[in-house]
């Protein structure tokens, strides 16, 4: 009697577990992408965002660029690395520097694979996964000393505990460690073996095969092959939540099977992940069809409560606070801003439409600042970062 009790107390328990959604289960928070998603409009006041700021980059004839491929902070200053050059932008936009410069040179890198910055030592870091080098430059741009790497050409890096986590993207499915983490001079501390092994059936590649982010100055990565986002905890991986993908979660078993077209159409490949306050927010594409329109989804949800919901990562999160252009996550500022941008041409376009100035935001005056910023911008200008805050 008391062990058919046990078992209708455990049923119930389990079987009374919401799955569609998002669920706790081993202390590990799990949200689900198993579905195709059902896209939502989300405002920024909704999430919590109560600030907007409007910086633009300035334009001179050594800093003019076209394209942000990365942006990494710090409280003073914002590095960009643009398509073909590392800038360096101080906290207001004003330019301050160029960082190291691309050639074939002994003081060049051929690319730049990854940069980082070490706020507590005012220096800054480029990987180059070609030449297998770690260049280290002051923070104002002056090469300080290169050290040689053990790594893979394609490589991504994080500073963290006086040292580097990197990740060996594994395209081929043969890199033999992941994972290695390096001290500032380059010597390999620890080594992380792949996990993922498979044989390439095609030229197929994600560009994200593995994220870094940095919450709450702890660092964080997923893999494409795993549903689990780790946290790195002295020199170790912990598994912190879980975004399951289901049947479309790519497996080293479809890698070693499926051509890349078959791979798109059937698995979600994912594009970013960052956390402010208490969202995630993750950025995929869930099928891809040649020759189609196809959409990027922003998946939103807080490891809190029970809130989720996805955008078209196009569209971005509706400003509502001065309604300008709506966000489109790109990273982190800090554990409660995230940072956009948008080309100049693009607003002074949007801010020159109906849609803006018929609008009635919920802040008219902050409305009034971006009209007489835009009108104030050429548009062959740099592009405008937008920074929105939550409150704490």
């Amino acid at each position: 009697m008391r062990k058919t009790l046990l078992f209708l107390i455990v049923l119930v328990f389990f079987g009374g577990c919401s799955r569609s959604k998002s669920f706790v289960k081993d202390e590990l928070k799990v949200f689900s992408i198993t579905e195709k998603p059902k896209i939502s409009e989300i405002k920024l006041s909704t999430l919590g965002f109560f600030d907007i700021e409007y910086i633009p980059l300035e334009s001179t004839d050594s800093s003019l660029f076209k394209g942000i491929n990365m942006i990494k902070t710090s409280e003073d200053f914002f590095l960009i690395h643009t398509y073909d050059r590392i800038l360096r932008f101080g906290r207001n936009g004003s330019y301050e520097a160029t960082i190291g410069s691309s050639g074939r040179g002994p003081d060049e890198y051929l690319v730049a694979n990854d940069i980082e910055i070490d706020k507590e030592n005012h220096q800054l870091y480029i990987v180059d996964g070609l030449k297998k080098q770690l260049l280290v430059y002051s923070d104002d741009g002056k090469l300080l000393r290169k050290h040689n790497i053990v790594c893979a050409s394609g490589i991504q890096f994080r500073f963290i505990n006086d040292g580097f986590l990197c990740y060996n993207e594994n395209h081929s499915g043969n890199v033999e460690n992941s994972y290695i983490f390096i001290d500032t001079c380059g010597r390999i501390i620890k080594s992380f073996s792949n996990k993922y092994p498979f044989v390439n059936q095609s030229k197929w590649v994600s560009i994200h095969e593995n994220i870094f982010y940095i919450h709450n100055n702890r660092l964080y990565k997923k893999e494409i092959y795993s549903d689990t986002v780790y946290v790195f905890d002295n020199m170790n991986f912990k598994p912190c939540f879980i975004i399951r993908a289901g049947e479309r979660l790519i497996t080293p078993e479809a890698r070693s099977t499926f051509d890349g077209l078959y791979i798109a159409a059937n698995y979600i490949n994912p594009w970013n992940l960052l956390e402010f306050g208490d969202y995630i927010y993750y950025e995929y594409q869930y099928e891809y069809r040649l020759g189609e329109k196809n959409i990027i989804y922003g998946f939103v949800g807080s490891r809190e409560n029970d809130f989720n919901a996805c955008i078209n990562s196009e569209q971005g999160i509706v400003n509502d606070l001065d309604n300008g252009p709506n966000i489109k996550p790109g990273t982190s500022f800090d554990d409660n801003t995230i940072i956009s941008w948008i080309d100049a041409f693009e607003l002074k376009s949007y801010t020159s439409s109906n849609l803006f100035r018929t609008s009635s935001p919920k802040y008219p005056e902050k409305k009034k600042e971006l009209e007489k910023l835009a009108a104030r911008l050429k548009e062959t200008d740099n592009p405008v970062l937008m920074l929105v805050k939550l409150k704490n």
